[in-house]
């Protein structure tokens, strides 16, 4: 029987994912662009499927220049390099919005450049799990991760410095605030709201395309959270990973979460087995375009690391206390996380 997945599931899955994409991270580095989407506010778009990297917000205020994610070293470069391409106004600080290596792992190569690493504060026991020796501990993920990403040997660790909630940098017009508006995608995530710009920064609370991961993840409090962030009224939207665009981001985001749970609770009120009912869900959530492009068909060579059944069984597991079995009509984890990608239940919440 399978279990779900959990944080050390995710972080293990990760190893073997980085050596796949670690090959063509040159290639990414030479077409990322900035793009601008207002005055002030752009982002360079990420690869998790070429680089193992998240997209990088630009706010540009009060004469310099705020990150929203540091990626990992390689995908830093990268963003540092299309920036200075169209300006050299200082870099001020770059903001995780939260834990995970793809958003982090590129601190040092930012604060080397004069930039102020950030996060809420609640981010720190979570990297102090996955990276003990930022805080006195035994060596960690990044560690681990040496043989898959060699980019880190020639770089460093680095914690932010952490904020509360509803921190505020400038004023006025150059307000760029840190709020963390719930448990989601992880325990701590944090967005980046410049209120003067209607522009929000979610990190993965949104993405645009399959690339939902949800070892950390709580679903039903992550529905509400995404209420929260539709309140706001964004204008413009900078997922995690995916184009950005505007509020139906997040509404697309809610709607694929909300229909996975209706139909995992259909299955759950019919009385049948609902591991064997999976394929039939995955099949309709497939057909339904505005739910489609949030699911991996198999297309993706890192189809198990976003695998639709880890959310279902995510959300049944929440519903009922229960792990879900893994249907033997489902796809096999991906090949580039091999034996690493299996599931535990002891840490899930």
């Amino acid at each position: 029987m399978s279990k779900l997945p959990s944080r050390g599931d995710f972080i293990g899955s990760l190893a073997t994912l980085a050596m796949s994409a670690g090959c063509e991270t040159l290639a990414f580095a030479a077409t990322s662009k900035l793009v601008a989407l207002a005055p002030g506010i752009a982002y360079v778009p990420g690869d998790i499927e070429r680089s193992l990297t998240c997209n990088t917000g630009v706010i540009t205020s009060s004469g310099q220049i705020s990150i929203v994610d540091a990626a990992i070293p390689d995908g830093a470069a990268a963003a540092y390099a299309a920036i200075r391409a169209q300006t050299d106004l200082p870099i001020a600080r770059v903001i995780d919005t939260h834990y995970h290596l793809d958003h982090t792992y590129g601190n040092a190569y930012w604060s080397d450049r004069g930039a102020r690493p950030v996060a809420y504060t609640g981010l720190r026991a979570e990297l102090a799990k996955a990276e003990p020796e930022l805080f006195g501990g035994g060596p960690g993920l990044w560690q681990k991760m040496t043989g898959a990403l060699p980019q880190l040997r020639s770089s460093r660790p680095v914690s932010p410095s952490y904020v509360k909630s509803g921190t505020t940098f400038g004023s006025g017009r150059d307000a760029i605030t840190i709020i963390h508006p719930g448990t989601g995608h992880t325990h701590s995530d944090a967005v980046v709201w410049v209120p003067a710009k209607r522009a929000l920064f979610t990190g993965d609370l949104v993405v645009n395309g399959p690339y939902n991961a949800v070892a950390d993840s709580t679903i039903g409090p992550w529905i509400r959270v995404l209420d929260d962030l539709r309140a706001l009224r964004p204008e413009f939207v900078v997922p995690g990973h995916g184009r950005a665009g505007g509020p139906e981001l997040i509404v697309a985001q809610q709607h694929y979460f909300k229909k996975v749970t209706q139909e995992v609770d259909r299955a759950i009120e019919s009385g049948r087995a609902v591991d064997a009912e999976i394929p039939a869900i995955h099949r309709r959530i497939l057909a339904d375009p505005a739910t489609a492009s949030f699911v991996n068909d198999g297309h993706l060579k890192y189809s198990g690391f976003f695998h639709f059944h880890d959310l279902a069984a995510k959300i049944y597991h929440e519903r009922t206390s229960k792990t879900l079995a893994r249907h033997s009509d489902a796809p096999p984890p991906a090949r580039c996380c091999g034996d690493l990608y299996r599931y535990r239940l002891e840490e899930t919440t």
